[in-house]
């Protein structure tokens, strides 16, 4: 347990945004590791983004869409949005680097016409990576 130390207590909110992610302490630090040349430091590491597809939000949707996906790498993405009967109904691709994205479908085949309430599918893919999450569209 951390209790006592600076990390096992609330941290501050200015700090919150600066040492943010896993760090690896060299040595133990009995206070919040400084900027610039103090006798202590610690190395913090951002994880690396991963390939994934997160469930999209709200599920079920009224209105629009929120799809929220990740990469790996930089790589070339395609995202595909299809009805239960097969039919794309929206695709994108693009290339992109390693990172989080969004993409916000309102609904709405290709050409700008609103699809009809029912059961949709999102895929995404990159490289040698498939995901698929499931949507229900209700008005």
């Amino acid at each position: 347990m951390a209790e006592g130390n600076w990390w096992g207590t609330p941290i501050p909110f200015e700090y919150l945004e600066k040492f943010a992610g896993l760090v690896d302490y060299r040595p133990w630090l009995p206070e919040p590791p400084r900027e610039e040349g103090g006798g202590q430091s610690a190395i913090i590491n951002k994880p690396n983004p991963t390939f994934a597809l997160y469930a999209p939000k709200p599920n079920p949707a009224t209105k629009e869409l929120k799809i929220t996906y990740s990469l790996s790498s930089r790589c070339k993405s395609e995202l595909i949005i299809w009805d239960v009967s097969g039919r794309i109904v929206t695709k994108t691709t693009e290339e992109k680097e390693p990172g989080q994205y969004e993409y916000l479908w309102q609904g709405k085949d290709q050409r700008g016409k609103a699809v009809p309430n029912g059961i949709y599918f999102v895929r995404l893919k990159a490289e040698n990576n498939l995901q698929t999450q499931k949507i229900t569209l209700t008005r």
